[in-house]
């Protein structure tokens, strides 16, 4: 017999049994009653999967939550009241002894078995949103760097070697082609151990019922004290990172090598020294003559250019003859190109026919014309001086193995509105005229071999 407010319970029949439900019929002191219950661990493992199920997707999270907690009220509701707590209590003490034991082993098995493959799920869930977390809210950062003018990328993400980038896809004119990062930058920069410690923190802030991943893209800002913590911040670590910023390759040149062995050469050493991938910050302007030049007291991992002396019409040139190729490669690719201006550029005093030809943005021109005279020889020289015009970082690329047949492929990267044209204009004795970017120049010689 058990005690009950109304009176005391004779007996308690199951009138109806199926599943996770049954008909009971309650003979109290003087009351009969007949009632519907259900399973408790039923209703339990059920509220268990759609928990689990759909905390996988962050937009049914409130859905979840409104499920557990009408399962919280219904249980709770039996429990305020006595008469229906003492059904369900003689109700499961009924399933206990015939179908309970059952239903509870499968039902702590199936939720064992959830929980062990959704922590394996949850594991590589987690791992790979955290990758992709990382990149978004990095990207996110650099543009940030980016609009508060921030001129500390790194100038030299890669070594001195050809193939860190390349172009890829067609060279069809007029349809420019892409480019990939051959190499990736896996090296840890300041910005990374900032973003580390805000994802922390924004971890620790944010809802509960906030994704972490959104929850971070709208709320991170680097402000002045975040980003004098910057010193040392790469641009990019892989291609990804520079087209989620928006770059593009915005001009590019292409030739098959035909060089004498010095020549080559030295233009190879040039490009090495100059340190084949060249990243601007905004503003930031370069000197050809500085940037290869080589000092062997100075541990920069420069290379000497060839010894080589010519005499050339009585003058004697330059060390390094054939450097002039290289400074003639670099201006070509940056004429059509918007970003760059350049401050500082000689032709040479003589021009001959050119022994190959190249192509700039995919359309074939004969080198003869834009040719750049370097050389620094005692106190005199001619350089060839060109900046970043832009208030956003770009990158030059200057790729050449000084192989018999192999390619030189300089390009830029940038944006869409540095894309511009290179034209020839025409002759008028021995200069020639040009227009690029909407600007004409000329290039006179005191002769011409042509």
């Amino acid at each position: 017999m058990l005690p009950f407010d109304e009176g005391v319970v004779i007996s308690i029949k199951v009138l109806k049994q199926g599943g996770n439900a049954s008909v009971c019929l309650l003979a109290l002191d003087g009351i009969t009653l007949t009632s519907l219950a259900f399973m408790l661990v039923t209703l339990f493992c059920f509220g268990v999967f759609l928990l689990l199920f759909f905390s996988f997707i962050d937009t049914f999270i409130l859905f979840s939550i409104s499920i557990d907690l009408l399962f919280l009220i219904f249980i709770t509701f039996s429990y305020k009241n006595k008469r229906f707590s003492l059904c369900y209590f003689l109700f499961y003490h009924h399933h206990m002894n015939h179908l309970g034991k059952k239903i509870i082993v499968l039902g702590m098995t199936i939720i064992s078995s959830v929980a062990i493959v959704f922590g394996f799920l949850q594991e590589w869930e987690v791992s790979s949103d955290q990758h992709t977390l990382l990149h978004d809210l990095r990207v996110q950062a650099i543009q940030q760097l980016i609009d508060k003018n921030f001129t500390h990328f790194v100038t030299m993400p890669f070594g001195p070697w050809n193939d860190s980038m390349h172009l890829s896809g067609s060279h069809t004119y007029p349809d420019f082609p892409s480019f990939m990062v051959m190499t990736w930058i896996t090296f840890k920069d300041d910005l990374d151990i900032l973003l580390e410690k805000k994802i922390q923190s924004m971890d620790a802030q944010r809802p509960f019922y906030a994704s972490l991943a959104k929850y971070s893209q709208e709320t991170l800002a680097l402000d002045t004290s975040d980003i004098k913590q910057l010193k040392n911040v790469y641009l990019f670590k892989d291609t990804q990172d520079l087209k989620d910023l928006g770059y593009i390759v915005s001009s590019y040149r292409t030739r098959t090598n035909t060089d004498a062995a010095r020549r080559r050469d030295n233009m190879s050493i040039s490009f090495r020294n100059i340190w084949n991938v060249r990243v601007f910050n905004a503003q930031q302007q370069m000197s050809f003559m500085d940037e290869i030049h080589y000092d062997p007291a100075v541990n920069n991992r420069k290379r000497d250019t060839v010894s080589w002396l010519a005499i050339m019409w009585g003058v004697t040139s330059v060390k390094g003859w054939g450097i002039c190729g290289a400074s003639r490669a670099i201006n070509t690719v940056l004429l059509p190109n918007r970003a760059f201006e350049i401050i500082t550029r000689y032709n040479h005093t003589r021009t001959y026919k050119n022994m190959y030809q190249n192509e700039i943005n995919g359309k074939e021109f004969w080198i003869p014309w834009l040719d750049v005279a370097v050389y620094r020889m005692g106190g005199s020289q001619k350089d060839f001086v060109f900046k970043n015009s832009r208030a956003y970082p770009v990158v030059l690329v200057m790729n050449y193995d000084g192989s018999i047949g192999g390619e030189e492929e300089l390009f830029v990267l940038s944006h869409e509105e540095d894309r511009w044209t290179l034209a020839y204009i025409g002759k008028k004795g021995n200069c020639y005229s040009w227009e690029a970017n909407g600007v004409s120049f000329r290039s006179c010689y005191n002769s011409v071999a042509w």
